[in-house]
């Protein structure tokens, strides 16, 4: 059985415990929560993208004709044409979602479920994409980092 008093009564042994047990515990404390900091830093970096990209694509596919007529309704080719422009663009990706030198992301985005209703206008819309968290120097984590939005029709009839 270890004597406590005998550790801490001889000099210099209870900064070795200290080192041995205590600090790798803080380290670890400390380089977790910057991994979940940045991975809620992407989470929400990848949100606001999402969101403005879909919000753009969705007001620009508003027909400017059934506006007239106080009638909301889009064409889904359409809106999802834009959608997959305005995501290329604003991500930097390539037309197959593959992320160009200078882009957001690292790994493709995939865009797990995507719904348009025409009238009145709705899109909903999820995506995903690996990213790579580093722990440690050379250890990192590859974790899912999904983003969710739904959008409606923002632009209003004037009525």
């Amino acid at each position: 059985m270890i004597d406590i008093k005998k550790i801490i009564n001889e000099q210099g042994d209870i900064y070795l415990f200290l080192l041995i047990s205590v600090v790798p515990i803080i380290l670890i404390m400390i380089l977790t929560t910057v991994g979940v900091f940045s991975f809620y830093q992407a989470k929400s970096q990848m949100q606001n993208i999402l969101d403005t990209s879909v919000t753009s694509a969705l007001s620009d596919a508003m027909n400017d004709t059934y506006r007239q007529e106080y009638k909301g309704k889009i064409s889904s080719d359409y809106v999802k044409e834009k959608i997959y422009n305005y995501l290329e663009r604003n991500f930097n990706l390539n037309t197959d979602l593959t992320p160009k030198k200078n882009s957001v992301l690292t790994n493709p985005l995939v865009i797990e479920y995507l719904h348009i209703k025409e009238s009145p206008p709705r899109v909903e819309i999820e995506v995903s994409s690996i990213r790579s968290i580093t722990i440690w120097n050379g250890i990192s984590i590859s974790v899912p980092v999904p983003a969710r939005t739904v959008v409606g029709n923002i632009r209003t009839d004037g009525k």
